[in-house]
């Protein structure tokens, strides 16, 4: 499958992220780099890319701690 200018630079971006901090980018940091208008934008050319194979989101659950009794 053929990727889009924009989806090149969005796994080149996820790629030097990597690199410099060991994590990727956070979607709104994706929209921000490129120039997006909002998220969404991102969140459409990541879906892109992971049916085309080039990337896998993983779903990750963070339960922060909040404690009710004490």
């Amino acid at each position: 499958m053929n990727i889009s200018d924009n989806q090149q630079a969005i796994l080149a971006f996820i790629a030097q992220r990597i690199e410099e901090e060991g994590v990727p980018p956070s979607q709104t940091e994706i929209a921000n780099a490129l120039g997006f208008r909002g998220v969404r934008a991102a969140q459409y050319h990541l879906d892109i890319l992971e049916q085309a194979g080039y990337i896998r989101r993983l779903i990750v659950h963070s339960f922060p701690l909040r404690l009710i009794i004490y």
